[in-house]
């Protein structure tokens, strides 16, 4: 840990800012990317429920009118 203290003491004031830029973006991105696949996620499990209901509500109508006109 030392080491990398001494190397980063070391360290031109331009080689710091960018790589505390690079390492923001970096950051920035990831939690970017995981905040979109839970909301993805949430979503289409939402859509996925909805499509069953719809389908499970169809089926069920269709065998009444198949039954009631037997």
């Amino acid at each position: 840990m030392t080491g990398l203290r001494l190397s980063w003491s070391n360290m031109r004031i331009k080689t710091k800012i960018l790589i505390t830029y690079l390492t923001i973006l970096l950051l920035s991105f990831v939690i970017t990317f995981s905040v979109i696949s839970v909301i993805n996620s949430s979503y289409t499990k939402n859509e996925i429920f909805n499509a069953g209901t719809q389908t499970v509500s169809a089926l069920k109508g269709n065998l009444s009118l198949i039954f009631d006109n037997c």
